[in-house]
Order: C-alpha cells, then sequence, then structure tokens
C-alpha cells in the first residue's frame, strides 16, 4: 500500500483497476480486503451487472485506517 494519501476524490467511483493503483496494491487485494471483517471494503455492482465499483469514500477510509 502506498504510503502517501492517494489522489482519491471521496465522492468518486473507482473500477477494481483504478482502486488497486491508487493504493498500490494488487486488484486479488482489494477481492480480499472485500471478505475480510477486519477491512470491510464493500464493493459496489454497476447497473448494467457488469463489473463492480468502490467507492472513493471507502478507499479512502481503508487507507486511512492502515497508514
Amino acid at each position: 500500500m502506498t504510503s502517501n494519501r492517494p489522489a482519491i476524490i471521496p465522492e468518486g467511483r473507482y473500477s477494481q483497476r483504478e482502486a488497486a493503483q491508487l493504493l498500490g496494491v494488487n486488484r486479488h487485494t482489494l477481492r480480499n480486503w472485500e471478505k475480510n471483517p477486519a477491512f470491510t471494503l464493500p464493493a459496489y455492482r454497476r447497473k448494467t451487472g457488469k463489473g463492480k465499483f468502490y467507492k472513493g469514500r471507502d478507499l479512502l477510509r481503508i487507507w486511512e485506517d492502515h497508514y
């Protein structure tokens, strides 16, 4: 995980790839965090049902809690 605060907009929506790049982790790590109660990273489905996204405020919370 990146030690510098990532440039994440709290109201933004980020794809799995974007979120992983911003946090400096592998996208598989994000999937693990979704399942791990210590991280509680919710993933949201797009209305079309294809792909998921993460809310910026959730990503910032994860970064702040673990850095």
